[in-house]
């Protein structure tokens, strides 16, 4: 006896086929990128059914073996993760393997009901995708990269009399030089207080009212009472009388030369008196040079990464497109300002670059980068740093890509 199946059936098998049939062509808008689209293929997506076989056998199927972006949405079609892949196909299977490596893995494939992958055509624009679009949909499941995890400030040194060095989110006006930006409010902050306790400035506010001791005085209105940190001998008391102009203006000229990368002597002094004082059995003391030495070191380190990114990238990064096609990232003073297919003719054609040079990243805005663009900034440069015979750099004339018009020196 032969089966036959009925209307019912007939229609019920029809309705979910045709339903797998319009998920999978779904279209997921994932908006723009910086990136050009010889970098980039459309993006595919695949919704996902309760038999993990079956949703590995589609993603080896239909996922290619090249680097790229993966999303995985929900049920209501909100992006909960965001991946980069240096082969889509494998990361991707990964997902649905019996056993995990990760079980964040299995709690991002347990909550999704969707899958969606660009295709990228070199590992290094697969980061720079990824960053952009966790800059974009802010997934719960992702915590590096988030905007709002490591946001950038400043180091600035302020102008006046008795200069002060102070944390500031944006290029601060009052500030006579300025170290930026730097991934990490919180240890900036920290770094900031240790600097004017180690070079001896003061940090109390500019309404204070200072007065040297070499000062000229009609009369004699005797002298103002010190603050804790004068009395503790960690401030010259420039607003008491305890130190000279000249005298405050040295130790000012020593902060200069630490925030420029110039001098790091104090580093070594920090130790020494550290060392000293642990061996005279002065355990509290020696711990606190401890935490100012880390503090300082951890601020030298990100200023000397900072200056050799802004000499580096500052130019025309190369790298494979799709169909035979070459990508340009162009770098000026170490951030992403746009992404163009490489033209025909003189790569280097000053003209073309020099137009390029008047624009502005579309992620910064006047002297203060975004957070986004801080982070394309240190994936670059810690990229740069891994991989240095990775993609082909052309360095420009800086008259061709001219340094922005910002008052940071690293």
């Amino acid at each position: 006896m032969v089966g036959t199946l009925g209307k019912d059936s007939v229609g019920a098998i029809g309705m979910d086929s045709l339903r797998r049939e319009s998920s999978s062509r779904r279209v997921v808008p994932l908006g723009r990128s910086i990136l050009a689209n010889c970098a980039r293929r459309p993006a595919e997506t695949l919704e996902l059914g309760e038999s993990r076989d079956e949703n590995r056998t589609s993603v080896r199927g239909r996922v290619p073996v090249c680097p790229g972006v993966y999303l995985w949405l929900n049920g209501d079609g909100t992006v909960i993760y965001v991946g980069k892949a240096k082969s889509l196909r494998h990361r991707l299977s990964g997902y649905f393997a019996a056993r995990t490596a990760d079980p964040k893995m299995g709690r991002i494939r347990r909550n999704s009901n969707a899958l969606v992958w660009e295709p990228i055509s070199h590992e290094l624009l697969a980061l720079v995708r990824e960053q952009e679009l966790i800059d974009r949909f802010r997934p719960p499941y992702n915590v590096e990269g988030k905007p709002e995890r490591r946001q950038p400030g400043y180091i600035c040194l302020s102008r006046g009399a008795a200069p002060t060095i102070f944390f500031a989110r944006t290029v601060s006006p009052r500030a006579e030089m300025a170290v930026g930006p730097i991934a990490g409010r919180g240890e900036l902050r920290e770094a900031v207080a240790a600097l004017n306790y180690v070079f001896q400035l003061r940090d109390c506010s500019e309404r204070v009212r200072l007065r040297f001791s070499d000062q000229l005085q009609l009369f004699d209105a005797g002298g103002s009472a010190g603050c804790l940190r004068y009395e503790l001998s960690s401030c010259p008391g420039p607003c008491a009388g305890g130190c000279s102009r000249q005298s405050y203006g040295r130790n000012v000229e020593r902060a200069r030369r630490f925030l420029g990368g110039k001098d790091a002597a104090v580093l070594r002094e920090l130790e020494l008196e550290m060392v000293r004082t642990a061996s005279d059995g002065r355990y509290e003391r020696a711990a606190v040079l401890r935490d100012q030495l880390s503090r300082l070191t951890w601020t030298d380190r990100r200023i000397r990464q900072l200056s050799a990114a802004r000499k580096k990238l500052h130019g025309v990064w190369e790298h494979p497109g799709f169909d035979h096609q070459r990508h340009w990232m162009i770098l000026r003073d170490g951030f992403l300002l746009r992404c163009t297919e490489a033209p025909g003719g003189n790569a280097a054609d000053p003209l073309r670059i020099a137009d390029w040079g008047t624009a502005t990243s579309p992620s910064t805005t006047g002297n203060s980068p975004s957070n986004l663009a801080v982070n394309w900034m240190l994936l670059l440069a810690g990229w740069a740093r891994k991989n240095p015979r990775d993609g082909a750099f052309m360095r420009t004339d800086r008259r061709w890509l001219p340094a922005r018009a910002c008052k940071t020196v690293a």
